[in-house]
């Protein structure tokens, strides 16, 4: 891009020739040692349990970008443009809970007994959940900083808070999802995991087909929540698998009800510059509950149980 041109088939053509120059030298590199197809049926078991995970994670690659190309064929590549900022404003929660899920699983995998890993899977659902509240808020309530320094004017980056705030509510049911993925995985269903997730994704699909023709990205970003809902109930653990994971309690259901209405409420609020101030404010707010949750999480919420499930 430096050298030829900065356009996107410059991007594109440096990105294939960098990665089959790393996959060439992997090849030359690293030699096959034919012996191991001996013991191949040795490793069944592990063979089994990662297979599946390759249709599903291809099926949730489908589940997070295909809706772009129902809104590209539909409203054209400017919509494109705008509905990818906006999602990627309100998705940043999705990081969080990916590089979280990947730290938490080793110490799940390590628990033998089906009782004590039901209730550590509740308890690090719950306190993902509890400092989740404040990063959706916060996410709302800045989006128009981040997107009047992100997107071009050109995109309206002020009708996109909206947006914004919807992709950020969507981080609830992605986050009840990798939990219930934790546990499908700990119990070795992880085709259920593949079959679930790639109904998600079609349903993704056709909810798309059928309201961006209607509400333009909006109902791209709708849909969206909706898939992965019912991503987050149809991977809920089954009774055969032995889990019992205790639900979330009354009082945090009720919280996570209400930061879904207040960062919807943020979402609709002007984005003048005279609302500003105030958004900003809300953001300060929000990043110091995340703070004090976070040292409270690390503290340990104590056994009470009326916000995270205790461990023991």
């Amino acid at each position: 891009m430096f050298w030829r041109a900065p356009t996107v088939t410059a991007y594109l053509s440096g990105l294939v020739i960098g990665q089959g120059t790393a996959a060439l030298i992997g090849l030359l590199a690293l030699k096959p040692r034919w012996s191991a197809l001996a013991v191949i049926r040795r490793y069944r078991g592990t063979f089994l349990f990662g297979l599946p995970m390759v249709p599903q994670q291809l099926s949730g690659f489908i589940l997070f970008a295909g809706d772009r190309v129902v809104v590209r064929h539909i409203l054209g590549s400017a919509a494109v443009g705008r509905y990818s900022v906006a999602y990627n404003v309100g998705s940043l929660g999705f990081t969080l809970l990916v590089f979280i899920n990947q730290a938490w699983m080793p110490r799940i995998y390590a628990m033998a007994n089906r009782v004590a890993r039901s209730r550590l899977l509740a308890s690090s659902r719950d306190t993902m959940n509890l400092l989740l509240i404040p990063v959706v808020c916060g996410l709302a309530a800045g989006a128009p900083v981040v997107l009047r320094l992100w997107a071009p004017k050109s995109f309206h980056p002020a009708e996109l808070t909206p947006i914004v705030a919807i992709v950020a509510v969507n981080t609830f049911p992605y986050g009840q999802f990798l939990s219930n993925l934790r546990a499908l995985m700990s119990e070795g269903r992880t085709g259920r995991a593949a079959v679930t997730t790639l109904v998600a994704a079609a349903v993704n699909i056709g909810l798309n087909i059928v309201m961006v023709p209607f509400i333009g990205i909006t109902g791209s970003a709708i849909a969206t929540v909706l898939a992965y809902a019912l991503l987050a109930r149809l991977t809920r653990p089954p009774v055969s698998s032995g889990l019992q994971v205790p639900a979330p309690s009354v009082l945090l259901r009720a919280l996570i009800g209400g930061a879904v209405a207040v960062t919807l409420a943020i979402g609709v609020l002007p984005t003048s510059l005279a609302w500003l101030p105030i958004r900003l404010a809300m953001g300060a707010v929000a990043l110091f509950a995340f703070v004090w949750l976070l040292r409270r999480a690390m503290a340990g919420f104590g056994p009470s149980g009326r916000l995270v499930t205790p461990v023991a």
